[in-house]
């Protein structure tokens, strides 16, 4: 599971066991067709993955199509649908 969270001011990929699982606020950036994708800890748990640069630019380097919903890339190739933003 990825877990993006920002550090000294930059967003940083990470991955934690259950037991070190950051504490504090957490959410989820969700493809609209298989329900997968990274975790928002702390600081980003707020933010929203289309309107924050740093998450939508990591999410569109990874393949991601923000618009016209957010798709993950094992989706784009299956679906097609979605175009890059």
């Amino acid at each position: 599971m990825r877990w993006l969270v920002r550090e000294a001011g930059e967003l940083v990929v990470r991955g934690f066991c259950r037991g070190c699982v950051p504490s504090g606020p957490v959410s989820e950036v969700v493809c609209a067709y298989c329900g997968d994708g990274p975790l928002l800890a702390g600081a980003l748990a707020d933010a929203d993955p289309t309107a924050d640069s740093a998450v939508g630019g990591w999410l569109v380097a990874q393949g991601w199509a923000l618009d016209p919903v957010m798709t993950c890339p094992p989706c784009r190739q299956v679906f097609g649908r979605a175009r890059s933003s």
